[in-house]
């Protein structure tokens, strides 16, 4: 069964150009299909999306040609695209389903975004789509996301599958996870390579800045942070830290360690909670709604410290933004970091303590199931799939978009109540653990490409 794989690949990093390295690297799609790549994606760099230019031409027609030329001397069975179905990207990408139906090929096109709605009454869209999507499969991350579609795409011609992500080790944990040791696990976080690709639909661009960046208050916290010296005395002392070995092995953050610690020993004092916020600095991911959130938790008195991790935007630059936490009167509890990689964004996902995404548009934010992975409590907002990802009450609170209130009210229960962090953390992994790996993507993504080729 040979099959050709027409999608973004990175670089540059987001979350459409992850999926299509994780399919090309997978060994089970390998080994399942007869499988053909090429490269839809015309920019290399995050600051070239949305641009255009000489080079970027150049890269369409040659992969035009390379979709041509692999069409006119080999039998596909299908024909994967992961297109873009809204604005300049769906009319780069048209072309590219067009060629493959010419031929005749069976086509699955494989949606990571949407915003469809918006554009299909306008021209040229309103004849371009149905053309383009007609007689085809379409996979969607959720079924939360066609109503966005609906108008163009019939509901028997929709399948549903869910992103996954690798495991935090690079997939060197043990299946028990009891037998990793707290330091065995740390030193394996600070070799982490993958994390780097772990990423929303906008990723994180821009360079590392100076390092982690501690505030001295999250030095301050730190203080309270279990050492490894009185690690070890707990778990001579109390039998009941046994049970608790693999949360703290499998990847809690420090300060869940040290609050699931301090239930065991009454001489541990209660860490600040700390808040992260990991996207680029744009909008429309509620960066300014967190603010006004935070800003009125510190109003009543509420300590917390909020970190906001992530890159500059074409619209917000870090100063502006820094500039707007000082208005508010944040700058001794909220920070900005810009971009972090590798172990030092790694760091602050185990300091954290709540993940929050106060998104208006997004798709399938697959930093929601990377906190998951680190057995955080996620507040988000009722956009895209997240409905999916979050069950409200259940590992998090899913808030109504640029709800300053809700928002705020969701946190204040979070930071009041560290046994809720702790137990929604929890059932976040298992979560992930049963639906969003990397290893039950392949599988279901496996099977639905045999069903589509099987079916005619």
């Amino acid at each position: 069964m040979k099959i050709l794989f027409i999608a973004p690949l990175p670089p540059p990093v987001h979350g459409s150009s992850m999926v299509s390295k994780y399919i090309k690297e997978s060994t089970l799609i390998q080994e399942s299909f007869d499988c053909d790549f090429v490269n839809l994606s015309t920019s290399r760099t995050m600051e070239e999306i949305g641009k255009g230019g000489i080079k970027k031409l150049f890269r369409f027609v040659a992969a035009y040609f390379e979709v041509l030329w692999k069409l006119i001397t080999h039998r596909y069975s299908l024909c994967y695209l992961a297109i873009t179905c809204h604005g300049m990207g769906f009319l780069k990408d048209a072309p590219f389903v067009l060629l493959c139906k010419l031929f005749g090929r069976k086509v699955v096109l494989h949606q990571h975004n949407k915003g469809m709605s918006r554009d299909v009454n306008r021209w040229p869209y309103r004849w371009l789509m149905p053309l383009v999507y007609r007689n085809t499969t379409v996979m969607l991350l959720s079924w939360h996301l066609y109503e966005d579609i609906s108008a163009v795409v019939k509901r028997e011609q929709v399948v549903v599958c869910a992103n996954g992500v690798p495991p935090l080790d690079n997939g060197q944990q043990t299946t028990d996870n009891s037998q990793l040791s707290t330091d065995g696990l740390f030193n394996q976080h600070d070799k982490h390579t993958n994390l780097d690709a772990l990423t929303h639909t906008q990723a994180c661009a821009g360079h590392p800045d100076e390092g982690f960046g501690l505030t001295q208050k999250s030095q301050n916290t730190q203080k309270n942070i279990v050492s490894q010296d009185k690690q070890s005395t707990l778990d001579e002392n109390s039998q009941n830290l046994q049970v608790a070995s693999p949360l703290l092995a499998s990847g809690m953050g420090r300060h869940r360690e040290a609050q699931f610690s301090s239930s065991l020993s009454s001489s541990l004092e209660p860490s600040v909670p700390r808040l992260l916020f990991l996207s680029n600095l744009i909008e429309s991911k509620g960066i300014y709604v967190l603010l006004e959130a935070c800003r009125m938790l510190k109003e009543e008195g509420i300590v917390f410290q909020c970190d906001y991790v992530g890159g500059e935007s074409k619209l917000i630059s870090g100063e502006a933004f820094r500039s707007a936490i000082a208005e508010r009167g944040l700058t001794d509890c909220v920070t900005y970091h810009g971009p972090q990689y590798g172990a030092a964004k790694d760091r602050f996902f185990r300091e954290a303590d709540i993940f929050v995404q106060p998104t208006s548009d997004d798709c399938f934010p697959l930093t929601l199931v990377e906190a998951m992975q680190y057995r955080l409590p996620i507040v988000s907002t009722d956009v895209g799939a997240i409905p999916d990802i979050v069950t409200d009450g259940v590992n998090g609170f899913v808030c109504p978009q640029r709800d300053v209130q809700a928002l705020a009210e969701a946190l204040r229960k979070l930071i009041a109540e560290p046994q809720m962090r702790v137990a929604m953390g929890q059932r976040g992994y298992e979560l992930y653990r049963e639906r969003m790996t990397l290893e039950v993507f392949e599988m279901r993504f496996t099977g639905l490409l045999k069903g589509i080729v099987g079916n005619g």
